[in-house]
């Protein structure tokens, strides 16, 4: 038995021991998570004393809190002692949170590192590497052993494929975590792309429509758009971002997801995908993996980024990449996330990781788009290079003359409208990277698809994007009104029908909701995904890994007088 898993097991058995000696909480469910410098215990699915079974919910809280304090107490000597005996390290500061949503208590244990005398650097930076050695060693170890369990042969060298040890922590860890029954590693061939597309119709994430290769995915009405309340940044302590983003200390707010996520996965399948920002093998390229238990996101990466397990054998042991991590959470039986009030985006910026919970929204579960866009601000500025919310596109001139703008407008201010003008020609609706290369200002498209509101999209005005949603092709809506199997959404210049099927179940007009508003045949957010290859007007330098070469920039917004 190696040293975490020998201090685990004494950890579980001193709170159970509590638990039985006390009877003041008792938990279905104890796990240790290990960190660099961190140890977290988690108590789940917590229930108090049998006399309290009838009290009145605030009364049952405030006894569990008590509880919960009362082990806490009584507890952190016993496992301070235990760490130091087995690990070799003492704990700077331990703490307790209780997660106000799922009434799990978070130990979190903060080690610290060996302080070295005056006189003793040398041999102390020794004793130093020496543990963080070890330390890595074990997690490795403990890491390995548990890809091999839990991953089938093909899908174990898929990943150890990969010489990238972060990556297999990542994997390890998630799996950890959220106890998937089932591990798909997914690599670039059309196989494990069809697959994805595939399980997401078997799975009802999505349901196939009339014209043929398209879709229709439904969010929960809760969970309509991108969450900005929940969206948060974790923050060391004793740094500070700006006052204008939502922000918590890391140490909590890690404890807090990763309790919400913890267990998240059983019963479902976890996929493993591996995508790349920007171009492949270009300098702009980031890679990025995502791992989550829903097909219909995996199904929306295929559509809107570049396939990147090739790019990850060439990023080295040492090489970095974006790492998200996503549950649906609870489902109910239309595969809508239930848990909306546990909803969490929490973006590490130390480690490049997003966690995201309880949603299924893709501005909020496809790690690569805005939420992959702060990370890439703060990669760029540590670089010397721009990451920025901007369209890309082609304007034709006298003689085949081409000069590329970019254009800043704010979301639902016609960026997709504007970078398909008729005559013109496409590389990008929403974020694109630019360096200086060479003395030129080059740009590209950090994706390759395009997730673009449906609202307003008509024949007459938007005639290449209106061509891909009616013809037969690869196109996944969501949140529109589905009637005998044709799409319908607003302002689309037809009449729509009085009833079908929209975000809410059956529609009828004039259906309330539950506040008694009318519910809309479609959102006003109201999505489609393709691919940009699939349009007429695609510029044919998107791929290009040096980029196209920036003429200007064009800066747009809406007209306050009209709305």
């Amino acid at each position: 038995m190696n040293k975490q898993d020998q201090l685990k097991q004494q950890i579980v058995e001193a709170v159970s021991r509590f638990q039985e000696d006390q009877l003041a909480v008792t938990c279905e469910s104890i796990t240790v998570d290990f960190h660099t410098d961190n140890l977290v215990v988690t108590l789940s699915g917590a229930t108090c004393p049998a006399e309290m079974e009838y009290a009145q919910d605030r009364n049952a809280r405030e006894l569990l809190e008590r509880s919960y304090n009362e082990l806490f107490e009584v507890i952190k000597p016993i496992l301070e002692g235990k760490i130091q005996d087995i690990l070799g390290r003492k704990v700077r500061r331990s703490r307790l949170n209780i997660d106000p949503c799922s009434g799990a208590g978070v130990i979190l244990f903060t080690l610290a590192r060996e302080a070295c005398l005056e006189g003793q650097t040398t041999a102390c930076q020794r004793s130093e590497t020496s543990h963080t050695t070890e330390r890595t060693e074990i997690m490795e170890e403990t890491y390995t052993m548990l890809l091999r369990e839990k991953l089938t042969d093909e899908n174990h060298q898929r990943l150890m494929a990969l010489d990238n040890p972060k990556l297999h922590r990542f994997v390890a860890d998630t799996i950890e975590l959220c106890q998937p029954d089932e591990v798909i590693v997914c690599d670039d061939s059309p196989e494990c792309i069809a697959l994805t597309r595939r399980k997401s119709a078997e799975a009802a994430e999505e349901t196939p429509l009339a014209i043929e290769g398209h879709t229709v995915h439904f969010d929960g009405p809760e969970d309509q758009g991108r969450d900005r309340e929940v969206t948060k940044y974790l923050v060391p302590e004793g740094q500070t971002l700006s006052k204008a983003l939502n922000q918590i200390e890391r140490e909590q707010g890690l404890a807090e997801v990763r309790g919400i996520l913890q267990g998240c996965m059983k019963g479902r399948t976890m996929v493993v995908r591996f995508l790349t920002l920007g171009p492949n093998e270009s300098i702009f390229s980031i890679p990025c993996v995502e791992c989550t238990d829903s097909w219909y996101v995996s199904h929306s990466l295929n559509l809107l980024y570049r396939q990147g397990y090739e790019q990850f054998k060439h990023i080295g042991p040492t090489g970095d990449f974006f790492a998200t991590l996503h549950s649906a959470g609870k489902v109910d039986e239309r595969m809508t996330s239930v848990d909306v009030d546990k909803k969490r985006i929490y973006i590490d910026h130390t480690t490049d990781t997003v966690y995201s919970v309880n949603t299924q929204y893709a501005g909020n579960t496809v790690g690569l788009k805005k939420i992959a866009l702060r990370l890439t601000i703060r990669k760029a500025d540590r670089e010397g290079w721009l990451a920025e919310h901007m369209f890309l596109m082609g304007v034709h001139g006298p003689s085949g003359r081409k000069t590329y703008f970019a254009g800043a407008f704010p979301s639902a201010c016609g960026k997709t409208s504007t970078a398909m003008l008729p005559g013109e020609t496409i590389v990008g609706d929403d974020i694109a990277y630019f360096r200086n290369i060479g003395g030129d200002c080059r740009a590209v498209n950090a994706e390759a698809g395009i997730f673009g509101i449906a609202q307003n999209v008509k024949a007459k005005d938007d005639p290449a994007i209106w061509d891909v949603l009616t013809k037969p092709g690869e196109v996944i809506f969501s949140n529109i009104l589905v009637k005998d199997g044709k799409p319908y959404w607003l302002g689309m210049g037809e009449e729509l029908p009085d009833d079908g099927e929209n975000f809410s179940g059956s529609w009828h007009k004039d259906k309330k909701d539950g506040e008694g508003k009318d519910i809309p045949a479609a959102r006003k957010n109201a999505r489609y995904a393709v691919t940009l290859s699939a349009l007429a007007n695609v510029d044919s330098e998107l791929e290009n890994p040096q980029g196209v070469v920036l003429g200007g920039i064009v800066y747009g917004g809406r007209d306050a007088r009209g709305y």
